[in-house]
């Protein structure tokens, strides 16, 4: 019988070539029917009970994740814990369980799901991927409620794990010699699975489209967790690929791991500052693994959706300070939230273009109590002067003049209740929408530093939304446009004496490395697990070819045009690096 060789691929998180058995985890949101009750308070107990009963589940897997790979890990159950306890949810669902008199699974099932469903619309993969986390902690709750013990899988033998969705817990919870791997329909990189991962040394890709429909119990696969690649059933040609590449992926790993104390210089001694993008403090220890110097981009977006309520200055300050802590002496940047108009907690009404509406700091001037605890916990994070501020979605200098005004307050403030802080904080702006761009020179004389965000400045640029499947293919970052405007951004810069990092995902894609570098760029900041390859890029070029393909790709008339130059320069001179690159 003829193998079916169904080669898919996916977004590779967690590095390493497998091959192996598949094992569906078949996940099961609990049903819930609507009943009434006799007794509201015997109700709410039962609903306190619950929410007993699954934080005590959560400590033991917080120490159980601390006694397996660390406690710097410990964090992504915190939050769980955090989000759990939320004295606003818990206590609307008890008030409405007294109003309605309807049974607490009901009640609390329909608060969370709206959580959830107002989370739902949000074009941001690393919001998204928080709503995996609560609507584990609503499953959890559910289960107690009716008395039902949480899922078990229990392995016979070493197997390939596949399923739409995973949660941290999944994987603490299973025997790690019984997992070779992982395959998920949905997740990104920065999901706290895919964390959980790279922690435990576990294979896996993420953002398989439609791998539930072609995967089938205990069918052959091989992936390939570097380059995101998935074979099902694969044929005899295949098989000796993959044993080809597999030996070639392990020198090329020792090769990228010995390169973490390394510093990121060209070979003609330009230096360039390789930051970490990160979210959480359980990813903090991949900055030291990977090598990375610092954090570039530290996203506070999920200190906003663990819960309905606003986070306090307490809730942000616990979280700056860890993270200014374990980087030091290298620098931590703070971006301020970039939440969009289709967030309740910023708006009442529904917008018809949030992206286009109601978000980053336009929403942080309009709510101006909630910016201000959040400046003063970043300012009095910064004791050691290794902090910086980053405000997102600038398209005007008023937004910027306001926002500073506001933060001097907030300092000024601090000062005079005898509060220890820095006399200086440095302030810098994301570069993501074109007319930040055309007006960079401006723009670079009131602020510190820019951080170019190249997803939305694509995305704005080229009025697409790559969400969008109809349009999705328009949106490309080597587009001559968009590297017109970095290159415009990055000497305006210069020019005022300040410094230009990229903190998108350009920064991460191979070929626009050189590209970058040529452009003048100071910083790249990335997602951890993509320094190792980003460093030894840089360690394998000269500034000065760089300056020439710079020169040579603005150019270009096309994004086509772009890729392939790239792809020639990579193949011509870092040849064993060419098999990674994205064809």
């Amino acid at each position: 019988m003829k193998n079916r060789n169904i080669i898919l691929r996916g977004q590779g998180a967690s590095p390493g070539l497998i091959e192996s058995s598949i094992y569906i985890v078949k996940n099961t949101t609990e049903f819930v029917r609507m009943y009434n009750i006799e007794d509201p308070k015997k109700e709410i107990k039962r609903f306190r009970f619950a929410l007993n009963k699954t934080k005590k589940d959560l400590i033991a897997t917080t120490n159980k994740v601390e006694e397996r790979i660390g406690d710097e890990y410990k964090g992504i159950f915190e939050a769980q814990i955090l989000a759990l306890e939320d004295s606003h949810v818990n206590e609307k669902t008890e008030k409405e369980i007294m109003r309605s008199k309807k049974n607490a699974d009901y009640v609390y099932n329909n608060i969370v799901s709206g959580i959830t469903d107002s989370m739902e619309q949000i074009d941001d993969e690393y919001l998204k991927e928080r709503i995996y986390d609560i609507k584990d902690i609503l499953n959890r709750v559910l289960r107690k409620l009716k008395q039902k013990s949480d899922k078990n899988i229990k392995l016979d033998e070493p197997v390939l794990l596949a399923s739409n969705n995973f949660t941290p817990s999944d994987l603490i919870n299973i025997d790690k010699r019984m997992i070779n791997g992982i395959i998920c329909e949905s997740g990104s990189m920065t999901s706290h699975f895919a964390i959980m991962a790279r922690a435990l040394n576990i294979p896996a890709i993420v953002a398989v489209n439609d791998l539930m429909n072609n995967i089938r119990m205990f069918d052959h696969v091989i992936i390939d967790g570097h380059a995101g690649i998935i074979v099902i059933d694969p044929d005899e040609t295949s098989r000796k690929n993959f044993f080809k590449k597999q030996k070639e992926y392990e020198d090329y790993s020792k090769e990228l791991n010995e390169l973490t104390e390394y510093e990121a210089i060209t070979l003609d001694q330009r230096s360039i500052e390789l930051s970490a993008n990160i979210e959480l403090t359980g990813e903090l220890s991949e900055i030291k693994k990977y090598g990375a110097k610092g954090i570039g981009l530290f996203r506070t977006e999920f200190l906003y959706l663990i819960s309905d309520r606003l986070p306090d200055i307490t809730d942000h300050y616990k979280v700056y300070k860890k993270a200014a802590r374990t980087v030091y002496p290298n620098t931590a940047i703070i971006r301020t939230v970039d939440i969009g108009g289709d967030k309740t907690i910023f708006v009442s009404k529904k917008e018809n273009n949030p992206f286009l509406g109601f978000r980053g700091i336009r929403s942080s001037l309009k709510n101006i109590t909630a910016f201000k605890h959040q400046i003063e916990a970043i300012i009095r994070a910064n004791t050691k002067g290794n902090v910086k501020i980053m405000l997102p979605i600038i398209s005007t200098i008023d937004e910027v003049i306001k926002a500073k005004e506001i933060i001097l307050e907030v300092q000024n403030d601090l000062k005079k209740r005898d509060c220890k802080i820095t006399e200086h904080i440095d302030i810098g702006i994301m570069v993501e929408v074109p007319s930040c761009a055309l007006m960079a020179d401006e723009f670079a004389k009131h602020v510190d530093f820019f951080s170019i965000g190249t997803n939305d400045l694509t995305q704005y640029t080229l009025a697409v939304d790559r969400t969008n499947p109809r349009v999705a293919n328009i949106f490309d970052s080597f587009d001559p446009s968009v590297l017109k405007l970095i290159d415009m951004s990055i000497k305006s810069a210069h020019d005022n004496h300040i410094w230009a990092g990229v903190c998108g995902e350009m920064a991460s894609i191979p070929m626009a490395v050189p590209i970058l570098i040529g452009m003048d760029i100071d910083e790249l900041s990335v997602s951890p697990i993509f320094i190792p390859e980003i460093k030894k890029i840089i360690r394998e070029i000269t500034y000065e070819e760089c300056r020439s393909i710079a020169k040579d790709v603005l150019s270009c008339k096309t994004a086509h045009e772009v890729r392939n130059y790239m792809k020639e320069f990579i193949k011509k001179n870092i040849p064993n690096m060419h098999k990674y690159v994205e064809e």
